[in-house]
């Protein structure tokens, strides 16, 4: 072929813009590449086409001369026995274009056509020009990924590929062949889902973190002119290597909580510790992945195990505690000024067994001062409490402590009692409660409605009360004090 080398640059240039503008066009080619001939003022076209699964693939061979009609073209093969181009194969006249088309046929091997191809193009009109260009099969694959290795911390991934790196063409000024080596070998870029953050670099083997749920490993095989291939690895519960044990063995550990105020479609987040006022139930939700044995342990920080016989609450070999758990006792301060504030919990979980031996993959979470429980608070003088309330009122009916605010903040309370007298010294109310609420059955609202013992309404006047309390950390509490009813 005799064309400049600026003429073979527009080509290539407008080959990656439209394929179908070349003088010789492969449709099926996906990559193009320039031979490199000893004259570098002529050089031709090399068309890399991927072969297609069971080596199954097409060529078609279209050429044309600025779209002028009644045109001659003769093609031929190059023979690399004789090291130049055969006698021409097919020969049609009185044409604007000609299409060699080839193929897939049963026992057919598409490599018998990488080849260079040859087209000679002429007419009556002093039309005479002849076109050169190389096709070659490029056999690229990721044949199979292979887990090499399964443990609890990793996983070791081999991606299997066919690649052939060299094409023989040949210099058609000498008698030369001329390999097109490819620099480097195939890339292969690792991609996890749903882990797709991790960064395995470009490498046929990879070792990554173990996983601990269905996952899929996706290898991007990407070759020297960009060209990429894809081959995918599912591991779940039913992947299991040579030996027959589960390869999908890791776990991971992992809980949250929720009291009463909350619901399961309104849970905090896991780390968020949970803060309640004693007694209270918490409730906790495994979110552990890919475990098959639990064992769940409440207890105090381990500074207090040292101390005090309230270590473990609980122990629990379920996926979840059998119920809720209940925290009685409030952190002591006063005692305690070096020690957390909170209770620990911990969640051990064991994996799927994965040798003869009867071993599994263990992770354990301890999230440390995790249920904080609110210390005993009452209030321990009489100007902490309502001093006048108005029964039967809109809005101060009620003599009572009130549970929120910083007037008179009550928690953790297990007991509470309280006794009114008139100004004689008379009996008139009393309610004592184990539960530390002054809720009396009947009555919408907590406290005294100012309703006496034989059921009428006290009178206008002062009242003294005399009032016992008993915290959950075993702290007592007595107050005295009066109150003014008015109407």
């Amino acid at each position: 072929m005799k064309i400049s080398t600026s003429i073979i640059t527009l080509i290539l240039f407008i080959f990656y813009q439209n394929i179908s503008n070349a003088q010789i066009k492969v449709f099926e080619a996906e990559r193009l590449d320039s031979t490199r001939y000893s004259n570098t003022s002529i050089q031709d076209s090399i068309f890399i086409i991927y072969k297609g699964e069971n080596n199954k693939s097409t060529i078609t061979l279209f050429a044309n001369f600025n779209n002028i009609d009644s045109l001659n073209f003769e093609w031929s093969k190059f023979n690399k026995n004789k090291n130049d181009f055969d006698t021409p194969f097919r020969i049609v006249s009185s044409k604007r274009a000609d299409t060699i088309f080839y193929g897939t046929k049963p026992g057919e091997d598409m490599n018998d056509y990488e080849n260079g191809y040859k087209v000679h193009i002429y007419n009556n009109k002093k039309i005479d020009t002849t076109f050169t260009v190389w096709v070659w099969y490029q056999d690229f694959f990721i044949n199979s990924i292979t887990i090499t290795s399964s443990s609890c911390k990793k996983i070791e991934l081999f991606a299997d590929t066919t690649f052939q790196d060299t094409f023989i063409y040949y210099d058609l000024s000498t008698p030369n062949k001329i390999p097109v080596k490819i620099a480097n070998k195939v890339d292969i870029k690792w991609v996890m889902d749903p882990q797709t953050n991790v960064d395995t670099g470009y490498r046929a083997k990879v070792s990554l973190p173990a996983p601990v749920e269905p996952t899929t490993y996706l290898a991007f095989g990407i070759d020297y002119y960009g060209y990429n291939r894809v081959r995918s690895i599912h591991i779940d519960e039913t992947k299991l290597d040579n030996k027959g044990y589960p390869i999908l063995r890791a776990v991971k550990s992992d809980f949250s909580a929720i009291h009463g105020i909350e619901s399961e479609n309104n849970k905090p987040s896991n780390d968020t510790a949970i803060n309640i006022e004693a007694p209270h139930g918490v409730m906790f939700f495994n979110e552990s992945k890919n475990g098959n044995l639990f064992e769940w342990v409440f207890y105090n920080h381990i500074d207090w195990r040292k101390d005090y016989s309230d270590t473990t609450l609980l122990i629990s070999d379920n996926f979840e505690p059998l119920d809720s758990i209940y925290y009685q006792h409030p952190v002591k301060h006063s005692d305690f000024q070096t020690s957390p504030e909170g209770y620990d919990v911990k969640l051990s979980i064991w994996g799927p067994e994965y040798n003869n031996y009867g071993e599994r993959c263990l992770d354990t979470m301890r999230k440390v001062n995790f249920i904080i429980v609110d210390t005993t608070q009452f209030p321990n003088h009489y100007l902490q409490l309502p001093n006048v309330f108005t029964p039967n009122s809109a809005n101060n009916n009620y003599f009572y402590f009130m549970k929120t605010g910083d007037e008179a903040p009550v928690k953790s309370i297990k007991y509470f009692s309280i006794k009114i007298y008139n100004r004689w010294g008379n009996k008139i109310y009393e309610y004592e409660d184990n539960t530390g609420n002054w809720q009396e059955r009947g009555k919408d609202k907590p406290g005294w409605d100012g309703t006496t013992r034989v059921g009428t309404k006290a009178k206008p006047g002062v009242y003294y009360y005399a009032i016992t309390a008993e915290g959950w950390d075993g702290r007592s509490f007595k107050v005295g004090g009066y109150v003014h009813i008015f109407y």
